[in-house]
């Protein structure tokens, strides 16, 4: 299987409504972007951040109210504070080669604290950037 397909195949478990997983981590490293973790709770999304280490998160939301339940997708860099000079260099150049893949989200986001890494704020964003939201207008 290539670089490309396992990426693809850890993309797609997310997206897919046939599976529990929310969530998968890719590492950046000199040899390129990998799959690394998935699952299907997003507070153990959280705890895949270091202050030293470089990931690309792609992650779902579920919201909705008694009328509809909608599904928003969102995609996150993290770039620890302390990780390396070259890590951090090799951070946008693999976010291009990850962004082939993982194509469709509704938000982006960009951190390097562990300080920034609010759950419940992070997912009103998602929540705000995927268009039309009538569960009490978060």
């Amino acid at each position: 299987m290539s670089q490309k397909d396992r990426l693809s195949a850890a993309y797609e478990d997310v997206r897919t409504d046939d599976s529990n997983t929310c969530w998968a981590t890719f590492s950046s490293s000199a040899k390129g972007v990998s799959p690394e973790e998935s699952g299907d709770k997003l507070e153990d999304l959280m705890k895949q951040f270091t202050d030293s280490n470089v990931l690309f998160a792609f992650f779902r939301l579920t919201t909705g109210d008694a009328l509809s339940v909608r599904t928003k997708f969102a995609f996150m860099t993290w770039i620890g504070e302390k990780g390396s000079p070259m890590s951090k260099a090799r951070a946008g150049p693999n976010k291009r080669v990850i962004q082939q893949v993982i194509t469709n989200f509704a938000w982006e986001g960009t951190f390097s604290e562990l300080k920034e890494l609010d759950l419940k704020a992070i997912e009103t964003e998602v929540r705000r950037a995927g268009g039309a939201n009538y569960d009490a207008q978060a």
